[in-house]
């Protein structure tokens, strides 16, 4: 569906790009048609020339009009089916892949605890037992009035070296919290992803649904002038030089 709306978008620029370059020949061509007219004012072949070249005019602003509204269109169009394509496929297909690999890091969070208290333990056991030896050495050569036994000396674990940014770490270490952002925030932490990229180019409902009725209602009412200016042609001519979705009859 993507593919397709992204085409007819691409058609449309294609068109809208070759009806505008004509718009601007028509404009030089009526400019300089009037100029003519101002020169010989009771010739009738400039005469004939600044009608065909009004006419002519007229067309092209009413053919640019009228592809800029189905540009638009074709352009919200061809947004929406890139979200719905996003949501049924690209933000579930991500979502269930990370959400695997979510899990995985849960339990290696916890196996990571579980090997850091044995570690914890450890080293606490280990000074335990060393304390004992100390005690035990000091309490034998007091009762038998022996020589202290020159043992060295052993800093608890909350003292070796590193150990207060060990705990400091420790401390900072926390499982984030469900949050619950505003407006405003969801706005900005979704703005670099694919989703966010689609609404800036969309921009907000009410400006893109006034954008569009402004268009609509400026093409009316080019075709409106263009009516009335050529009123006064015979419909034989305006048949003739009508313009067709490809090109214009001159």
């Amino acid at each position: 569906m993507t593919d397709e709306t992204a085409a007819t978008v691409a058609e449309l620029d294609a068109e809208l790009a070759e009806a505008r370059a004509g718009l601007a020949a028509a404009e030089k061509e009526r400019e300089a048609a009037s100029r003519a007219a101002r020169e010989n004012p009771q010739d009738e072949d400039t005469i004939t020339r600044v009608t065909k070249a009004t006419y002519r005019l007229d067309a092209f602003r009413g053919r640019v009009a009228d592809l800029e509204v189905e540009r638009e269109e074709a352009g919200r169009a061809d947004r929406r089916a890139r979200a719905v394509e996003r949501l049924s496929k690209g933000i579930p297909r991500a979502h269930g892949s990370l959400m695997n690999e979510y899990q995985k890091d849960m339990e290696r969070v916890v196996s990571s605890v579980q090997a850091l208290k044995k570690a914890v333990d450890r080293i606490n056991s280990r000074y335990g037992v060393l304390d004992l030896l100390r005690l035990e050495a000091e309490a034998v050569a007091d009762r038998f009035e022996l020589p202290r036994l020159p043992l060295p000396l052993v800093l608890p674990p909350s003292r070796l070296p590193h150990a207060k940014e060990v705990v400091e770490e420790m401390a900072r270490i926390v499982l984030t919290e469900r949050s619950y952002p505003t407006a405003r925030e969801i706005g900005r932490r979704v703005r670099g992803t694919p989703g966010g990229q689609l609404i800036y180019e969309a921009g907000p409902i009410e400006a893109e649904r006034r954008a569009t009725e402004a268009k609509v209602a400026k093409a009316e009412q080019d075709r409106r002038e263009a009516e009335a200016t050529m009123a006064p042609l015979a419909g034989a001519f305006k048949a003739a030089n009508a313009p067709t979705r490809h090109g214009l009859g001159f």
